[in-house]
């Protein structure tokens, strides 16, 4: 499927496409569904963005972090000239989109496992799996098996920028795997419209 608003002509991945029907076709119910819904668009546009603006080609180059500044620079440059920018120009957009699509499937599980579990309070992400596993069926391994690789990924961003210089640790096609596999999750926290208060 061409994209033909997206700059120059983007062929969409076919999982994006089929992920996407995924989405049209969930019906949330109440405003923790509608919340983990909207995380997983997110996370899903994002990684469609990420895809369009080559970001898969830049994930090899260990100085990324370095070379991204001047970018940067340019780009904070033509912004206040110009008061836009064209995404497809800078190289810095693709990880900008990558590193939000991983953010928000981190918090997309995290949500989604509140929601069935019922635990509100500040709960660790561990104890939340650990509860629904035990408690009501969820299966890591099948949903999430790379959770922690996720959840360290959202810690690096948040509280180690040592630890972050060149960038993520999750590999593009990990990534894909992972929100191919959440999707999964929210079919299973969906359904029957149930969860652990209910």
């Amino acid at each position: 499927m061409v994209c033909t608003k997206c700059g120059p002509a983007y062929y969409m991945n076919t999982l994006f496409r089929d992920l996407a029907k995924r989405m049209a076709a969930l019906s949330p119910v109440g405003i923790e569904q509608e919340i983990i819904y909207n995380f997983l668009f997110g996370a899903l546009y994002a990684l469609i963005q990420a895809e369009r603006l080559h970001y898969p080609l830049q994930m090899e180059n260990p100085s990324k972090s370095a070379q991204r500044k001047d970018e940067v620079r340019l780009m904070a440059a033509k912004l206040a000239e110009h008061g836009h920018l064209s995404e497809q120009d800078y190289e810095w957009s693709g990880g900008f989109y990558f590193n939000d699509a991983l953010i928000r499937m981190a918090v997309c599980l995290e949500h989604l496992l509140r929601y069935r579990t019922g635990m509100r309070k500040h709960q660790k992400f561990a104890p939340l799996i650990k509860a629904a596993e035990s408690e009501h069926g969820f299966n890591i391994s099948e949903f999430a098996p790379n959770w922690k690789d996720c959840k360290d990924e959202l810690d690096a961003i948040r509280h180690r920028n040592w630890d972050y210089g060149s960038g993520p640790k999750v590999s593009y096609s990990m990534a894909l795997d992972m929100i191919t596999r959440l999707f999964d999750a929210v079919d299973w926290a969906f359904k029957g419209n149930c969860r652990a208060d209910s």
